[in-house]
């Protein structure tokens, strides 16, 4: 047989065999780990990519109180600052992942959650996804892609997941019967991923401008100067990372997000819709200008160009998300969710309902009806009043806690006080000697315990400004400090006098100065 007979025999059965192997040999990486993932850890959720590649996800945990489909999490986003209070301004917004471990109808949430990158996208990820050719993994490779368009990131992740739905889908991770899908990032996300999530404990250390951070903002993220970025994007994964183990949110490059942008009308979102909005800043920003909240709005479209704008700071971080309503078990659960969570909630934003009641009963001449109505009104009032008592009670406990922490701190203080004293005396010689390094131990012990009760302290400050209006704080107030006099506590009386100052003065500016605070302590 010829070789020309040969090679038409045999090409059909070759392609048949790439075929079918294809599909086996895309779910494989390739990639040497520390192109994708330089920083494994063993939790991660790592997908394959074209070309041999892999992407890296961190699993972001949004612990819900309960365990029904409408649980969320409330959290305090954005800061204050007099030059973009109309962009960044302190809000209250709601969170939940839409990745659960649960049962298959609905109930009994253990986990409720969403993946994001661990890393920005790099140059070698981008170009195996929408690239011409596969690229040689490398270094410089690892830095993340840049210069691009708000379109050509959503078409990252549209063609990223179709190429994993065709290829790999038994890799990710599925709601129900649903696949999961790799997207942008919404701005709560974000903003919740970048401030740490569930990681961080403290209510105050997370509405802080930047993450905890053990050590300089140098150690943490890319910025403008030459002691950081020195002008260029950098390889993800070679500082340190955020609490929750996700690498570059603040610097090198700046990140596309999925909604658009909207102004803040002192704590709500204005109903003007713009351009698109980025965030954490990139390799070009002062480092005096990094912040997890701080948002930037550009257009869509460069006018000059006549093109989509990009730019050489933009680059972006996917999500992996899922529907919400996967299923129509799915769908009657929520419907019963929502039914009952609408018996115990009753607005009163637009309305006194009291008030209303009370004038349909008054109008009403049906004398049954009207008997009916004032059992209704009576039974409500019932509620109303119990209600408020339990929250008055709620009040006068968080005045309480409040006065009685700052007791603790001003013992606390005078501990150090001591401590530092026999520190210094014992260190006189050196801190080569035994009894030195033991003074410093229990003054570090000491300092600790010091600070972590005044974190404590001001989170129930921040809590109560939040939670009460100030006026129903100041009324209970009164009532506290009536105890404290009846019961010669008079030392408490001051203690939640301050307490209440503080926590007007959070009201006012959403912000605490944990050194203000601790000054006004002590110095009461």
């Amino acid at each position: 047989m010829s070789d020309h007979r040969w090679r038409l025999l045999l090409f059909p059965l070759l392609m048949l065999w790439v075929a079918a192997a294809g599909p086996a040999a895309a779910q494989s990486i390739d990639w040497e780990e520390r192109y994708y993932n330089p920083q494994p850890l063993p939790d991660d959720l790592v997908l394959p990519m074209p070309c041999g590649g892999g992407m890296t996800f961190v699993r972001v945990i949004t612990p819900v109180a309960g365990d029904d489909l409408l649980d969320d999490v409330q959290v305090t986003l954005g800061e204050t600052g007099e030059d973009t209070n109309f962009s960044d301004y302190v809000r209250q917004e709601y969170i939940a992942g839409s990745l659960s471990d649960r049962a298959p109808l609905g109930g009994g949430r253990a986990l409720v959650y969403f993946f994001m990158g661990k890393y920005e996208v790099t140059e070698d990820q981008y170009q195996a996804v929408l690239g011409d050719g596969c690229p040689t993994p490398s270094i410089r490779g690892r830095r993340p892609a840049s210069d691009l368009a708000w379109f050509d990131a959503v078409q990252f992740g549209r063609a990223y997941t179709e190429w994993l739905f065709q290829n790999a889908p038994d890799r990710l991770p599925r709601e129900g019967d649903r696949l999961s899908y790799l997207r942008l990032p919404t701005e709560i996300e974000w903003e919740y991923a970048a401030r740490g999530g569930a990681r961080v404990d403290s209510n105050t250390e997370f509405r802080q401008r930047l993450f905890p951070m053990t050590g300089s903002v140098s150690e943490y993220a890319w910025f403008q100067g030459p002691r950081s970025a020195a002008g260029q994007r950098h390889p993800v994964g070679l500082l340190e990372p955020n609490p929750l183990g996700l690498y570059d949110m603040l610097g090198n490059v700046e990140e596309f997000t999925l909604d658009p942008f909207q102004m803040n009308r002192v704590g709500r979102e204005h109903g003007q819709v713009g351009g698109f909005v980025t965030r954490g800043g990139s390799y070009l920003t002062a480092e005096s200008d990094l912040s997890t909240a701080h948002r930037t709005e550009y257009s869509y479209f460069d006018e000059s160009q006549g093109t989509a704008t990009r730019l050489p700071t933009f680059g972006l971080r996917l999500v992996v998300s899922a529907p919400v309503t996967v299923s129509q078990q799915r769908i009657t659960a929520i419907r019963q969710a929502w039914d009952e969570a609408r018996r115990f909630r009753v607005s009163t934003e637009a309305f006194d309902p009291i008030e209303t009641l009370q004038a349909i009963v008054e109008g009403t001449t049906d004398v049954q009806l009207k008997g009916r109505l004032e059992q209704v009104a009576a039974a409500f009032n019932r509620e109303v009043s119990s209600r408020n008592e339990i929250e008055a009670r709620a009040i006068r406990r968080a005045i309480d806690s409040g006065a009685v922490l700052i007791r603790v701190i001003r013992s606390d203080n005078h501990d150090v006080n001591i401590l530092e004293t026999i520190r210094d005396r014992a260190c006189r010689e050196g801190q080569d000697n035994a009894d030195c390094r033991r003074r410093e131990g229990q003054l570090a012990t000491a300092q600790e315990r010091l600070r972590n009760t005044l974190r404590a302290y001001i989170d129930i400050v921040v809590q109560a400004a939040t939670d009460y209006r100030l006026e129903e704080i100041e009324e209970q107030l009164a009532i506290q400090l009536q105890s404290y006099e009846q019961n010669d506590l008079e030392a408490f009386v001051g203690f939640a006098r301050l307490f209440f100052e503080q926590t007007r003065a959070y009201e006012a500016a959403q912000s605490l100065d944990p050194d203000d605070v601790l000054v006004q302590i002590i110095e009461l």
